[in-house]
């Protein structure tokens, strides 16, 4: 009997410390990533039209195999490069662009080339601390092409990583902290 006692008060306890940690007073629900199933890239080179790359993922992890554009520039010329994310799991999409600018001091757009060399993407917005943001960029295929890019004839191929990495409340400037809300590789052609 005094077994069951010693079990009841046990239990006792430990519901009371787990409504204790439960109490509001503690720190809030770390602000969750953002769903995104489309990336687009929007490349215009002086008065041109503009050049678009899109990766979308409408299912999700597991469904279909996600649609990505190969992103074909001129080699030596610079693009200003446009960034827009999107929703579009639900019937209405939602375009996202507008909500991680709002949330700038949250989020950072990294770009890495691969190989080293074969592109460059210089960020030239910022959020309100002065840290990059990455929705605009301008961007140059190289003149110095590494000797790790595949080339057919006159076009050097290699890839664009786009991160957006969610950072609410840990933003340095750098990719290290924060968690992605898009991780995607695009395929890259450079021309002469």
């Amino acid at each position: 009997m005094k077994t069951a006692h010693n079990l009841i008060q046990l239990s006792l306890l430990a519901g009371l410390a787990v409504l204790a940690a439960c109490s509001p007073d503690k720190d809030p629900i770390p602000d969750d990533n953002e769903l995104i199933t489309t990336v687009k890239l929007s490349f215009r080179q002086g008065s041109d039209s503009a050049t678009t790359a899109i990766w979308q993922d409408k299912d999700g992890l597991g469904g279909k195999a996600p649609k990505i554009d190969t992103i074909k520039l001129r080699r030596g010329l610079t693009y200003n490069m446009a960034v827009s994310v999107l929703d579009e799991s639900k019937t209405t999409a939602r375009d996202m662009t507008a909500d991680i600018f709002s949330k700038a001091e949250e989020h950072l757009l990294i770009y890495t080339a691969a190989p080293v060399g074969l592109l460059s993407v210089k960020i030239i917005d910022k959020d309100e601390k002065g840290l990059p943001l990455g929705l605009k960029a301008e961007t140059t295929g190289s003149y110095v092409i590494n000797n790790s890019a595949t080339k057919a004839d006159t076009v050097w191929r290699g890839t664009l990583k786009v991160q957006l990495r969610h950072q609410p409340g840990t933003k340095n400037g750098s990719a290290v902290f924060g968690s992605d809300d898009v991780n995607v590789d695009f395929p890259v052609w450079i021309r002469k």
